[in-house]
């Protein structure tokens, strides 16, 4: 059975449920040559089959048990009810039967149960880092950050190298609306653990991106290898935010172009394939505009003529700069009722009218306002484009790079 615990207990179970509570025991005994190297799990259940064999020293037995270590451990058998609410009455301080009682009722989707034990085991024993972490867990559930948040930062001050306490402490920090330069501080004071995640890093990296952080984030995307799910693009999206950002601040026409066409590109190191077909022109209309500055006129026409072949039947981000991209070619009608069609859509979405799955009123008023300041700009009134896009940002500060995420969907014709 390769040493695994749970094995070992679904056979002694076998045995226990024929009434053979001494053979049980025996295959537990079976876990480890030496009794006290057994897993706490498994060290309860043999301390009940000692109890039901009538063995006179099985309160002892269950004594031991609740000594034991019990990270990696998970109860979730009907029969465990009956173990621990055993080790209970034997000993109703032992705060491992309530954790793993709590274990139990979790897996049967009672949460209320779960919790009620949860908080028994840390009033008997604070410092059990799986039980504050997990009455944080149940809060979330519950929506309830704030009470989640002091069992998080306790967990996380008893274990300040678990990654993923710091990650659910990050994420609750999070929903209760902590403001972004707070959250990266911590993080960063805590660097080391974050590395040890490829998620968290990217938390970390997002952070440094949107308070314009870009150079530093840059120099983590291009070096460290990633290890991403399929169909995650929003490390890539982070990722050509940062090349932006850079080629934005850079003074020479040739430096920003370089970061431009890195922003372009599909680094291997993070896992990230492009959409097929891939959409280019809110990368290609900037460059463009750097390439005539450059005086590349044959690499600026190209890139227009790209950009101006970029269609969708729904109007997107997609939309806009294929109308730039027009309007530059000198097709000026084609280029004039596409943004008219963006700016129906604007105001459609400004309504709240129209459907965008899994897109709340506010991000699609957010979008509509975003997409009312493109077109401001491109009117050359930059103090309306500044007025819709405050609009915008306080209604979903992140809703820039939904608009692009939308616009990359919506030309591939995916779903991810």
């Amino acid at each position: 059975m390769r040493g695994d615990s749970q094995c070992f207990i679904e056979l002694a179970l076998e045995y226990a449920n024929c009434g053979l509570y001494e053979e049980a025991s025996d295959v537990i005994g079976l876990l480890a040559q030496n009794p006290e190297d057994c897993p706490a799990l498994p060290a309860y259940y043999q301390a009940f089959f000692k109890i039901r064999a009538g063995d006179p020293a099985a309160r002892d037995w269950f004594t031991s048990a609740s000594r034991r270590e019990i990270d990696n451990q998970f109860s979730f058998r009907p029969e465990a009810l009956d173990v621990f609410q055993t080790a209970l009455e034997v000993n109703p301080r032992d705060s491992r039967a309530h954790y793993f009682l709590g274990l139990v009722y979790a897996g049967f989707s009672d949460l209320d149960k779960a919790a009620l034990h949860w908080e028994k085991a840390v009033d008997i024993e604070p410092a059990n880092i799986r039980v504050q972490r997990n009455l944080g867990l149940v809060e979330l559930h519950r929506d309830k950050p704030g009470k989640a948040l002091p069992h998080y930062e306790k967990a996380f001050s008893l274990a300040p190298n678990d990654s993923r306490i710091l990650m659910e402490l990050d994420m609750t920090r999070d929903r209760m609306g902590v403001r972004r330069e707070q959250r990266l501080a911590f993080l960063k004071q805590h660097r080391s653990t974050v590395e040890s995640r490829d998620a968290l890093l990217t938390t970390m990296l997002d952070l440094m991106v949107r308070l314009g952080e870009h150079q530093e984030a840059l120099e983590v995307y291009r070096t460290h290898h990633f290890h991403n799910w399929e169909g995650r693009y929003t490390i890539h999206n982070a990722y050509m935010e940062a090349c932006i950002g850079m080629a934005e601040q850079a003074a020479d026409p040739e430096r920003a172009l370089e970061y431009y066409r890195m922003a372009t590109l599909y680094p291997e190191n993070l896992e990230v394939a492009p959409r097929e077909p891939d959409l280019r022109g809110f990368l290609y209309y900037p460059m463009v505009k750097l390439y005539e500055k450059a005086g590349d006129q044959a690499e600026a026409r190209r890139l227009l003529e790209i950009t101006a072949r970029e269609s969708c039947e729904e109007p997107t981000l997609a939309a806009y700069y294929q109308a730039l991209a027009l309007r530059d070619l000198g097709r000026k009608d084609e280029s004039r009722g596409i943004l008219a069609g963006l700016e129906a859509k604007a105001n459609q979405l400004i309504r709240d009218e129209g459907e965008l799955p899994r897109w709340d009123s506010d991000k699609r008023r957010a979008l509509g306002y975003f997409y009312l300041s493109k077109l401001r700009e491109a009117e050359g009134d930059p103090d309306r484009a500044k007025e819709y896009l405050e609009q915008a940002l306080e209604l979903d500060h992140g809703i820039a790079r939904q608009a692009v995420v939308l616009a990359q969907i919506t030309f591939a014709g995916s779903h991810q």
